[in-house]
């Protein structure tokens, strides 16, 4: 309908040649509008859009699941907060307290699927530990593929819930002449700007329905009470999206000063009211339905398998199984190659501390241990001052290693009329090692003889202490956590000058 058209016509009411015009939803703004009188609107249907149903499988987590990781969640932050508050002190013996045992940080790092420390120290305590995360990983393998067996909704579409959506998928908008300028032009969203500058404007319907059943292109925009007609004889491979771009209305034009306006104003008000208006429209509806069922249904060229092959291919593209075992597959690569990574780490760091000279400085987590220290006791002929002065000199390294935050109890062993160090005594030190259940004998701090023992003349030098047998028995209560073969790596150190 033209603006001249609808200027005749307002010209004609505003002439008294007719009191009443029945029109349309289209306001048309002109200079000089006439002056005349609308009634009360009548809701008469939304614009919306008939999409194709695109497949694209959803993985859905039920908010039962959700709730559940929360609630787990808060029980472990409330246990581990009030843990650190009970069990912060330690008891008066020097052993430590309950905490030693229950570590709620561990177990909450443990739940998060964190690493901690001092889990596994020997070569085969890792390769349990290796085989121990291999059933884990399948076991979590196991579930998450039920997890998504349950969840993965295979039959699910693509939804449609926002303009954005709309633009995303790349849909083209199909829209008659006469609807583009409400639908994309006079609106305020960029989104619908967007849409409108490719959308492709034809009057015939037929053409945007032959183009969404067979090649799944476009988005029909038409009329509500037009897309339930069309859902109905098309159902499972169309739907419409939300949501709708505006909806239409239908007023009836008096002219100015009519005194017909306020009945027509009440009699639409009680059609509305009582749902004489949604009870025709429905009644349209199945009429319509039926009319196109029986007579003359709408004639698409469309061959049913040629749709259920772009469905197929519309499946395949958007198919998201490959992502779910991508992730398995990545997840077992990465603790495979974090196992061997810790294997060949754990070696070269044995072999480095065994070039130590010192004792070992990475003893970590000995908060409440025993160690049994075996110290050489010489010469036969010793004076208070000289043995207090070797206990001094092994003092001096307890004192660095308590500088490096290591908590244990010492318990020292005198080991009287050693013979003296050297090469050659090497296995007698392992034995007596292994004999005076020793966990560390030290050498250190040696008084040397001179040619005449009954002069009082000695040269007393502190050497540095080192390491002659090393083992893990390093027990807690007198029980043994750990035994490993003794080790002979370290050489005893001694110089003695005679004095002149």
């Amino acid at each position: 309908m033209s603006n001249d058209l609808l200027n005749k016509m307002g010209n004609w009411i505003y002439s008294s040649f007719a009191n009443v015009l029945v029109f349309g939803a289209y306001l048309v703004h002109t200079k000089d509008p006439y002056p005349v009188d609308r009634t009360t609107s009548i809701t008469f249907e939304r614009v919306c859009g008939l999409v194709p149903l695109i497949s694209k499988p959803t993985l859905r987590l039920s908010s039962s699941i959700q709730w559940s990781l929360l609630l787990m969640l808060s029980l472990v932050a409330i246990v581990w907060l009030s843990s650190l508050l009970l069990l912060r002190s330690n008891s008066g013996d020097g052993t430590s307290s309950l905490k030693s045992y229950w570590r709620p940080l561990d177990i909450g790092l443990i739940m998060m699927g964190a690493s901690i420390s001092a889990r596994a120290v020997t070569l085969r305590e890792r390769i349990l530990f290796g085989c121990v995360l291999v059933v884990g990983l399948f076991y979590s393998s196991s579930i998450l593929a039920h997890l998504t067996s349950l969840n993965l909704d295979l039959k699910a579409h693509k939804k449609f819930e926002t303009y954005r959506d709309l633009e995303e998928s790349g849909l083209i908008p199909f829209i008659n002449p006469y609807m583009f300028n409400m639908t994309f032009r006079e609106s305020n969203d960029p989104t619908l700007h967007r849409l409108g500058k490719k959308a492709y404007q034809n009057p015939d319907d037929l053409i945007c329905l032959g183009w969404l059943l067979d090649h799944a292109n476009v988005s029909c925009i038409f009329g509500e009470k037009y897309n339930l007609c069309l859902l109905e004889l098309y159902s499972g491979r169309m739907k419409q999206a939300e949501p709708c771009f505006w909806s239409s209305y239908r007023v009836i034009i008096m002219r100015q000063g009519s005194p017909y306006t306020l009945s027509f104003n009440r009699i639409i008000r009680a059609i509305q009211e009582s749902g004489i208006v949604w009870k025709w429209w429905q009644r349209f509806h199945e009429n319509s339905v039926s009319s196109h069922k029986s007579h003359e249904k709408i004639s698409i060229n469309s061959s049913p398998r040629f749709i259920e092959a772009q469905k197929r291919r519309h499946r395949l593209k958007n198919n998201s199984d490959w992502r779910v075992f991508f992730l398995l597959f990545a997840g077992y690569v990465l603790s495979l190659t974090v196992f061997s990574m810790e294997l060949i780490f754990k070696q070269l760091y044995t072999k480095l501390q065994r070039q130590c000279l010192l004792f070992p400085s990475k003893l970590d987590n000995l908060h409440g241990y025993r160690l049994r220290v075996g110290f050489y006791n010489d010469p036969p002929f010793s004076w208070g001052s000289h043995e207090s002065l070797k206990i001094d000199g092994f003092v001096s390294v307890l004192l660095e290693m308590l500088q490096l935050q290591l908590n244990f109890n010492v318990e020292l062993d005198f080991l009287m009329d050693y013979p003296l160090l050297n090469n050659t005594y090497s296995d007698p030190l392992v034995q007596i090692v292994s004999n005076r259940r020793l966990d560390v004998f030290a050498a250190g701090a040696f008084l040397v003889h001179v040619q005449k023992p009954y002069q009082q003349f000695w040269v007393e030098q502190l050497v540095d202490v080192t390491i002659i047998g090393i083992s893990s028995r390093v027990s807690k209560h007198h029980h043994k956590i750990a035994i490993v073969n003794h080790e002979t790596d370290y050489a005893a150190t001694k110089d003695h000058f005679p004095i002149q």
